[in-house]
């Protein structure tokens, strides 16, 4: 999973007056100048390459948007994302090619596996009002992401102040709520795990679960969550009557075959029902070791708990882990809904997704919803449940609770 912390301009771009960096490499001498055309009209200060065996002196760390074809003599693009990606590049990388949309999207997919940052691909012949979308935002940045890895060490949070924080239970519960698409009707909400440190601001979840898996914490933050979860839910009683909650269950957790038991008991306690707890896991966790996992699922199962196979279609055995695994839900990744609308291989996989989870009779998830139009398209497939910014971004309880009078009244 990737992980981007902020990080100041580096100091090639951040003193100069008025604008960012952009190398574009490309072997035809006509599109490089169209793309430095166009990206100095937006103010950018532009570099050109037309021979990619020249891009090992060319590149520096101060470029912001390096535009790279994939088709070149001497070195191709996937080398060169190779190259960036041995250096730590921190640019934004805009990708182009006269192939196919499949071998844009493999390289896109490479680029992301390695630790790039691809703003998006642009298929030749180029469309100039593409390309400006693409640059615009990307001009003139004040601050920009970066692989967490480079992050000076100073600030992340250390086991010791995450281990703080579980036992204060100074890290919180969001929520994000599901929507069913039929009858624009609300069914529940994704708990998620927030913390905030004092002087450091909001820590990323993807930052702070790593380094409790990593030492040995993951236990006693997953009881927390869960903890502060159930707490919410009968605090409320018939505010929340009927709807579902989604609860992430981390992959290590998947070797104690206890766990069924313990969220068990911890329902009984606060009298709820596991028919309302979803439990979500990712297709790589449940592969990671497959006896333990189906022991501990299927017991979940049995238990009278929903599980849910999260960011389906990301991984390598989804079908696999669908035969396997007693699944009530299908979460589609976010990365095919949002792609849906203009990527014809995306909205492919959306299609089928949906359909195959019909045949299954699984309830399916569509996550990343942030447009009428994405909702719209949904709709019309069949789709059960939708979750994204278009409804609602994660929130705390007090406006979470606020947020569902207001939904509920229209």
């Amino acid at each position: 999973m990737e992980t981007y912390a902020v990080l100041p301009l580096n100091s090639a771009t951040a003193g100069r007056a008025g604008g960012s960096r952009l190398l574009v490499i490309d072997d035809e001498p006509e599109f490089t100048e169209l793309v430095a055309a166009v990206a100095e009209g937006l103010g950018f200060a532009v570099t050109q390459s037309c021979d990619s065996l020249e891009f090992a002196a060319i590149y520096q760390d101060g470029f912001d948007v390096i535009c790279l074809d994939l088709t070149m003599p001497g070195k191709d693009g996937i080398e060169l994302i190779r190259f960036m990606s041995d250096q730590h590049c921190r640019a934004n990388v805009i990708l182009m090619s006269g192939f196919d949309t499949h071998v844009l999207q493999s390289a896109h997919e490479l680029a992301r596996a390695r630790g790039l940052r691809v703003v998006g691909t642009v298929q030749k012949p180029i469309r100039i009002a593409e390309l400006e979308a693409l640059l615009l935002p990307l001009f003139d940045a004040r601050l920009e992401l970066a692989l967490a890895p480079v992050v000076g060490k100073a600030l992340l949070p250390t086991v010791d102040e995450l281990r703080e924080a579980i036992r204060t239970r100074t890290i919180d519960v969001h929520f994000q709520p599901q929507v069913r698409i039929a009858d624009n009707s609300l069914f529940g909400f994704e708990a998620l795990a927030r913390w905030t440190l004092p002087g450091r601001g909001f820590v990323s979840p993807e930052i702070f679960i790593g380094i409790a898996e990593q030492s040995g914490l993951i236990e006693a933050l997953s009881n927390l969550i869960f903890e502060l979860l159930t707490e919410r839910v009968s605090q409320c009683g018939q505010a929340f009557a009927g709807l579902n909650f989604a609860y992430n269950l981390s992959p290590l957790l998947l070797n104690d075959v206890d766990l069924p038991d313990r969220l068990g008991t911890r329902l009984q306690a606060c009298s709820l029902s596991p028919a309302q707890i979803t439990i979500e896991v990712t297709e790589s966790a449940v592969f990671a070791k497959i006896e333990t996992a189906l022991d501990v699922l299927t017991r979940l199962r049995m238990k009278g708990f929903h599980l849910s196979i999260d960011d389906f279609g990301t991984g390598y055995s989804s079908l696999i882990q669908l035969k396997r695994i007693p699944f009530t839900e299908l979460k589609i990744d976010k990365s095919f809904v949002s792609a849906s609308d203009t990527d014809s291989d995306a909205r492919s996989i959306v299609e089928s997704t949906i359909d195959l989870g019909q045949r299954l009779g699984l309830r399916i998830v569509a996550e990343g919803v942030e447009t009428p139009l994405e909702l719209a398209m949904l709709k019309g497939l069949n789709c059960t449940l939708a979750q994204g910014y278009l409804f609602a971004k994660p929130m705390s309880f007090d406006d979470m609770m606020r947020w569902t009078r207001n939904f509920r009244q229209g």
